[in-house]
């Protein structure tokens, strides 16, 4: 099983960087950092910290982004690119996913405005599925996110053999839950990841540090007790950066 706090495995050579969220001192919040060419980096943000993943080695601002921090101390401990969740009852579209989740890709191009299709619960539990913003309230909503695509879902591992390409107009039980927004690339092709795990104690945070396909990440993590899984939509440049003195000990 994977512990809490930082941890790091191997995984067919590639390393995969894991928080486990100990629920009574750690959090999570998502930040959004526009516009897309006068945002900072997150070395710039976050000066002190230390980056885990090699993959990608520069130091490009994202447009919006995950931490992880103590609830205590309110420090950070584990960042890394994600996509930003109107989660405010005041703004009419509360319940959106804002901001393109492009790791270190960052370009010009519009900011993706989809519906919310997947939360991360207040009391710290998945949801997947199509369903509109006002299925969950801010106050009940943690973490919004739309993921690239879901492969265990209520502990079974689904069946990527039968992903098509008309996976838009029929979606069955045995395939994977992938977002209107992402292309069968993100099934077919090896790419870094991010990823949110549950398991049967807690949430786990996930950056798969080299090209692996989904396949591959889900098969291991059903292995690990995992499921419930979601791929953020990261462009393929997932990456991870820590602070070791703030972690919970």
């Amino acid at each position: 099983m994977i512990k809490y706090g930082y941890s790091k495995r191997s995984l067919n050579s590639v390393d995969l960087h894991i928080y486990k969220l100990l629920k009574s001192q750690v959090s999570l919040k998502q930040v959004i950092n526009e516009p897309h060419f006068s945002c900072k980096s997150i070395k710039e943000v976050f000066p002190k910290s230390v980056k885990l993943t090699k993959s990608y080695g520069h130091d490009r601002p994202l447009p919006s982004y995950l931490v992880v921090y103590h609830r205590i101390t309110m420090k950070p401990i584990f960042i890394t690119n994600y996509c930003y969740f109107i989660d405010g009852a005041w703004n009419r579209n509360y319940g959106e996913i804002q901001g393109r989740c492009q790791g270190e890709y960052l370009d010009n191009r519009p900011d993706q405005i989809q519906w919310v299709s997947g939360v991360l619960t207040k009391d710290f539990h998945l949801k997947h599925g199509y369903f509109a913003s006002w299925d969950y309230e801010g106050t009940d909503v943690l973490l919004g996110y739309s993921p690239a695509l879901v492969t265990i879902h209520e502990s079974v591992l689904l069946n990527f053999e039968s992903v098509t390409n008309d996976k838009f107009s029929s979606i069955k039980e045995e395939r994977p839950l992938i977002s209107t927004a992402c292309g069968l690339i993100k099934v077919t092709h090896k790419n870094t990841q991010t990823c949110i795990m549950e398991d049967n104690e807690s949430i786990s945070i996930m950056v798969v540090d080299g090209p692996l396909t989904p396949q591959v990440i889900s098969t291991w993590a059903y292995g690990e007790g995992i499921f419930e899984l979601a791929f953020g939509d990261s462009g393929g440049s997932s990456y991870a950066y820590y602070y070791p003195e703030n972690d919970v000990q």
